[in-house]
């Protein structure tokens, strides 16, 4: 989804009549130690949960919900530090409302039935047999209406499922992308 916000940001760019591409490489971005910290911890403990690293890797599986909820909310409140520029807005409302769920379930919940849309069996597989510690489903998820639960057919790439958070990291990007690239800037 993100992949696709920034095609069409980028598409949408040739058509500002009064632009300044400069103002991509000139945007200060706010508090953007957060986000890095944010993102960083969510590939360390992705890398780690992934491989046997003895006790490390069990210290990570086993506090894994409070890193991933630490990573969405530096991200979350990297963006919001942003808030002058209301595509960023829209970017830190969608991560913190991903956070939400995973906060009320300990992972983010994922609707069965649009999970099996996907087609891509080990994706299925993991998710269906708690392989996974990021994402689950759940026979009544706290946040239903938070969680991945939105079939999404993508033309570039597998298809997933997203949520309503998701949806708002997209719009939030492409807006603040377009936002930050006209004349008078962000």
């Amino acid at each position: 989804m993100i992949l696709e916000a920034l095609i069409i940001a980028l598409v949408s760019m040739v058509f500002i009549r009064d632009k300044d591409f400069n103002n991509l490489i000139n945007f200060k971005f706010k508090r953007v130690y957060l986000a890095i910290y944010g993102i960083v911890l969510m590939i360390l403990i992705n890398f780690i949960t992934g491989r046997d690293f003895g006790s490390l890797t069990e210290f990570y599986v086993k506090n894994f919900k409070v890193f991933h909820i630490l990573s969405l909310l530096l991200i979350s409140l990297s963006f919001f530090s942003n808030y002058e520029n209301k595509g960023l807005l829209i970017c830190g409302l969608g991560t913190f409302l991903n956070a939400l769920p995973v906060m009320a379930n300990g992972k983010m919940p994922v609707s069965a039935s649009a999970l099996m849309k996907i087609g891509n069996e080990r994706i299925i597989k993991i998710i269906y047999t708690g392989g996974s510690l990021s994402h689950g489903v759940f026979d009544n998820p706290k946040l239903y209406f938070l969680s991945d639960f939105i079939y999404l057919k993508r033309f570039v790439g597998p298809s997933k499922v997203i949520s309503l958070g998701d949806i708002l990291i997209a719009l939030g990007l492409y807006f603040a992308l377009i936002i930050i690239v006209r004349k008078r800037g962000a």
